[in-house]
């Protein structure tokens, strides 16, 4: 496809985005005489990025007026994520042929990852330029480029997120072209089965997790199709996806199996050290998490493609945690340096003000009192200045963590202060949204018990532990109920 009158070759790329931008590409040529782009190809299929770039800019040194040149060039740097340079050539190749719809599909993947540099701002106003393009390619091509259809779907999903319930009728809208973009994209290719994992996504974005269930499922009933037409790496990603759905729906088994299934498909994939991380805490599967982390943090310190990855401070931090929570100290105190060190910004799962905390914990497991001491101050200073904000969910999590530094010092009346203004932000309560009122019994619970106040600790924990059944934390309440009935509450202590 591309600049069909002078028959030159031109390579389509395919976005198989799941949840978060994982991408794959496929290519598609027509036959041509030109000697560079065949050389630009054959480099690109064989993944060689650097040289295919090579043969397609002494292509256009000959022959600068051929616009899939450009688009080929932008697909090379587009892999090695450089997508500034990716955007420059799909610019100049659509500057050259105003009607090459494969250059607005690609114009339009490129937008949509560039959002993934860190430091990006401004992503709405960058996914509505994805929407804008692949718009035009499926205006200039509505039967062919069925990719634009599904991709423009994936753009359409960013807009939504059950966390911002209620939705606008504008996200509602949005909401209804992304399910109407994959349903197209099914129509035009009944055999697209990313399309239903597509459909998948805007169903989990929208809360909607029992059909987003089985939407996941017609995807992985052809899982073979998937690997036959997009490989493993994108069949991992359907894995993933509804791994974080069963979440949602706290099928934390069933999560923790496909994220097993994520690590076998795809060993580079950085899902079983995010969302599955949570998983395999709460499950207690810590043979799990360390072959995870291990696997990421491998990839870190030696493959040049993760030099900037955004998780570099999560991973060191989680496997900390791990090996804290196995009684290997040593190993623990050495990774929360290492994350500390990483220079990574907070989010995507990653807190420094955690790492302090952790780190100051692990210490008083080895008797470094002072060094202990000095970290958890640290934390209880973050955590402070996180109670100021007019964002309840954060204040919230600032009272809670800051609640938890001062068990860990055994000052208890003032985590019952911190711990009781969690519960004023978290109420009243919601079984749907709940974030915090449920756990805030349950801290207070803990502190009571701390202090050998049994009846009062066994009144909050009681209460968090239906909290949680009504929410459907039924792994939470099972964990509850069974410490109450042993009597033995430590292990509720994190």
């Amino acid at each position: 496809m591309g600049n069909k009158s002078k028959k030159t070759k031109s390579i389509i790329g395919i976005a198989l985005i799941i949840l978060i931008g994982v991408v794959v590409w496929s290519m598609i040529d027509t036959r041509s005489k030109w000697k560079h782009q065949e050389l630009g190809i054959a480099e690109y299929g064989q993944g060689n990025y650097k040289n295919a770039i090579k043969h397609f800019t002494s292509g256009i040194a000959s022959n600068p007026g051929n616009a899939s040149l450009y688009n080929n060039r932008g697909l090379a740097y587009f892999k090695l994520k450089e997508y500034k340079k990716a955007l420059s050539d799909y610019d100049k190749a659509l500057e050259l042929n105003t009607d090459f719809a494969v250059a607005y599909c690609n114009r339009g993947l490129a937008h949509f990852k560039s959002t993934s540099v860190p430091g990006t701002t401004e992503k709405d106003q960058i996914y509505n330029k994805a929407i804008i393009d692949f718009t035009k390619a499926i205006e200039l091509d509505p039967k062919q480029i069925v990719d634009a259809y599904y991709n423009r779907g994936l753009t359409y999903n960013q807009s939504i997120h059950y966390y911002r319930k209620p939705f606008t009728d504008e996200v509602e809208g949005t909401y209804q072209k992304a399910l109407s973009d994959f349903d197209r994209t099914l129509a035009l290719d009944p055999g697209y089965a990313l399309a239903f994992a597509g459909k998948g996504n805007a169903y989990y974005r929208h809360g909607d997790w029992n059909t987003a269930e089985e939407e996941y499922n017609k995807a992985i009933e052809l899982k073979d199709k998937i690997v036959e037409k997009w490989g493993k790496n994108s069949l991992a990603g359907v894995f993933s996806s509804r791994a974080r759905n069963y979440i949602a729906l706290n099928e934390l088994e069933k999560s923790g199996s496909d994220y097993e299934k994520v690590l076998e498909l795809d060993p580079r994939s950085t899902a079983p050290s995010g969302h599955g991380a949570s998983v395999w805490f709460q499950l207690k599967h810590y043979d799990k998490l360390i072959e995870a982390y291990n696997k990421i943090i491998d990839l870190i310190e030696n493959d040049s493609e993760f030099k900037n990855f955004s998780g570099i401070g999560r991973s060191y931090a989680g496997r900390a945690k791990t090996y804290y929570l196995l009684g290997q100290y040593d190993k623990a105190i050495a990774d929360y340096h290492k994350a500390l060190s990483s220079g990574s910004a907070e989010g995507h799962g990653y807190s420094i003000t955690e790492v302090h905390r952790y780190l100051g914990k692990t210490y008083l497991s080895t008797g470094k009192r002072q060094a202990a001491e000095n970290e958890l101050e640290k934390a209880i200073k973050l955590y402070g200045d996180k109670t100021d904000s007019k964002i309840k969910r954060v204040a919230s999590g600032g009272y809670t963590g800051r609640g938890a530094c001062w068990i860990d010092l055994e000052e208890y009346e003032n985590a019952i202060s911190d711990f009781e203004n969690a519960l004023v932000l978290n109420t009243p309560f919601d079984a749907q949204k709940d974030r915090g009122y449920a756990e805030a019994h349950k801290n207070l619970g803990l502190v009571y018990w701390k202090m050998g106040q049994m009846e009062k600790a066994n009144e909050y924990l009681n209460k968090a532990a239906g909290l949680f059944e009504d929410s459907g934390k039924k792994y939470q309440a099972k964990e509850l109920k069974e410490a109450l009935k042993t009597g033995d509450v430590k292990d509720l202590f994190s």
